[in-house]
């Protein structure tokens, strides 16, 4: 730079470059070199230029994911997708968790109940890329029930802008259908496994069969054992959330709630106990089982005269 007489300023050009990612403030510096006259008059030799990003800040946001349960004992790692809406030099990430919806999340998919694995953590992006994924591992079961439903949230996310649906939404589908088990050999082709509870004995049942001086209940009705696959309680469910329909020979309707719903040991089947309500007319009798909005298969049994 030369200044000539009575010269008071002078402009350095220096281009700045376009880029496409998104990126932080970026600093350079410019330095004056052999200015003894400037110097001596105490002027800055050195002067910092900052260089503001023009892009705006990416969106984000988490993709949903459906995912088939599978059996017992088999685990599946799925992979939520956290995006953004352009590759950025700033760090970008944040905190998530998973919560409930109609899925139950704990701790191991060892643990009865459990439909997946509960998670919290951290996830970043790298610089140029645009996605990660969050891993989340969903446990099978043999539990016949609606498909359920958990979400991951993100929160307290730097570096981009979080759509507010930014949840991500997971479906464990069910792949397991309920079952009323029948009998191979009976007096109907559909004749229902069943038995008294208190006798062992099998159809046709009387309405009331409990002794008086057997201490059972406020009644003495017949409690009638079913036996069904793919049934399970969810952790904390009451047995009155099973209900076993039953329509009469003359095409009345009941339904009952199960007394008492629970696995038996070294099989794949769960008993499920009901009470045989009063007035029910004698002859064949139709019955299904509902639970978590699925129903069994239809069966059959007789209520003596």
């Amino acid at each position: 730079l030369n200044f000539s007489a009575g010269e008071t300023s002078k402009t350095i050009q220096i281009p700045i470059l376009d880029n496409a990612p998104v990126e932080p403030d970026e600093v350079f510096t410019v330095s004056l070199s052999n200015t003894p006259t400037l110097e001596s008059l105490g002027a800055p030799l050195t002067m910092t230029v900052t260089v503001q990003d023009h892009s705006t800040i990416p969106t984000m946001s988490i993709l949903d994911l459906f995912v088939v349960e599978g059996n017992p004992g088999t685990t599946k790692d799925v992979s939520f997708r956290v995006v953004i809406s352009a590759a950025t030099g700033r760090a970008v990430g944040g905190n998530f968790a998973t919560s409930n919806i109609s899925a139950f999340g704990g701790v191991s998919c060892n643990d009865q109940g459990v439909d997946y694995e509960a998670k919290a953590g951290t996830f970043s992006i790298e610089n140029g890329s645009t996605q990660t994924e969050i891993v989340v591992r969903v446990c099978g079961d043999t539990s016949a029930e609606a498909n359920e439903t958990f979400r991951v949230i993100l929160s307290n996310v730097s570096g981009a802008t979080v759509l507010p649906s930014a949840q991500g939404l997971g479906t464990i589908v069910n792949d397991d259908v309920l079952g009323l088990i029948l009998e191979e050999s009976g007096p109907s082709p559909n004749q229902a496994a069943a038995l008294d509870q208190l006798l062992g004995l099998r159809d046709p049942f009387s309405i009331v069969t409990i002794p008086e001086w057997f201490v059972m209940g406020p009644d003495r009705n017949t409690r009638v054992v079913l036996f069904a696959r793919n049934l399970q309680l969810n952790p904390g469910e009451a047995a009155s959330a099973v209900i076993v329909r039953l329509q009469s020979s003359t095409f009345q309707l009941f339904d009952l709630p199960a007394q008492d719903v629970r696995p038996i040991p070294g099989t794949e089947f769960t008993q499920v106990i009901i009470r045989l309500p009063d007035n029910v007319a004698p002859g064949m009798c139709t019955l299904t089982i509902r639970a978590h909005t699925r129903i069994s298969n239809s069966g059959t049994f007789r209520i003596a005269p």
